[in-house]
């Protein structure tokens, strides 16, 4: 009996014992099916991401692309802007001059020879704003000898019959106004922007120092009186003097009167052009 009873318990505890083992071996298969499977799915993501950011980098470049095109396109809208805003000025001058041509009056008769007039020509306009005597005085005397008007910028042909209507004929007369007088002289339109302070100014140079206009700086057209003024007190008082200077030696000359419009190369290439 003993001996059945401890086979018996021998015999169930090797049972168990395999089924132990087969038990854990089992599991570790088990766990194994699991990470190759994790192994494969994490594979199968990384592999959708990688596509993915390959996706993006196309879509990103082709971004770039369309990003650079339209700043090409703005930069050439904001040049032609500016050709078109120039066009527009300069359409608006023309108008202008021909809205001007179209209300001067009609040429008045000759003047009779000048041995039979007694009576000099018309003084300049005066108003209770003129300039005080003084000042007058300090400009020389002159009759009324026509010069040209048009060589101080801002006048053009117009302008020059509107002054000369009024009795200015000469630097002299012009540097004798005031803003106001001129204002009412010229009649500009709303739109236009003249600078009687600059046409005074000028006029007062050119009649105070008539040797700027033997030396044919002032047919510059970028160069006003102030700037002619300081070259000629500098020595440079003729177009073959100008043509000889450098752009830096100018630039140390001269105080502009306005800066962004202030290109002195530009005045050599016009000396040279014009002296041939």
């Amino acid at each position: 009996m003993n001996f059945d009873l401890v086979s018996l318990l021998m015999g169930l505890g090797t049972g168990v014992l395999i089924m132990l083992v087969l038990f854990t071996w089992s599991r570790g298969g088990i766990h194994r099916a699991e990470a190759q499977a994790l192994r494969g799915e994490l594979a199968a993501v990384q592999a959708s991401a990688a596509q993915k950011q390959a996706e993006a980098n196309t879509q990103m470049s082709h971004l770039q692309g369309q990003v650079a095109e339209a700043n090409g396109r703005i930069s050439t809208l904001h040049s032609q802007l500016e050709e078109a805003t120039g066009q527009i000025g300069t359409l608006q001058q023309a108008l202008a001059e021909s809205q001007a041509q179209q209300a001067a009056p009609a040429p008045e008769a000759p003047a009779a020879p000048a041995e039979l007039v007694a009576e000099p020509a018309p003084a300049a306009v005066a108003s209770a704003d003129a300039p005080p005597v003084a000042a007058v005085a300090a400009l020389p005397t002159t009759t009324g000898q026509p010069q040209d008007l048009k060589i101080i910028n801002g006048i053009g042909g117009n302008y020059e019959k509107r002054l000369n209507k009024a009795g200015i004929l000469n630097f002299a007369q012009l540097a004798a106004q005031t803003a106001a007088q001129l204002h009412d002289i010229i009649k500009p339109q709303g739109w236009q922007t003249l600078d009687f302070g600059t046409w005074i100014e000028e006029a007062r140079l050119f009649a105070t120092n008539p040797a700027l206009l033997t030396g044919r700086i002032v047919e510059l057209p970028n160069l006003n009186a102030i700037e002619a003024q300081q070259l000629f007190a500098a020595g440079i008082r003729s177009l073959a003097d100008l043509a000889a200077q450098s752009e830096e030696h100018l630039r140390e000359l001269i105080t502009p009167t306005d800066p962004a419009k202030f290109n002195p190369a530009e005045w050599v290439a016009d000396a040279k052009r014009l002296l041939g």
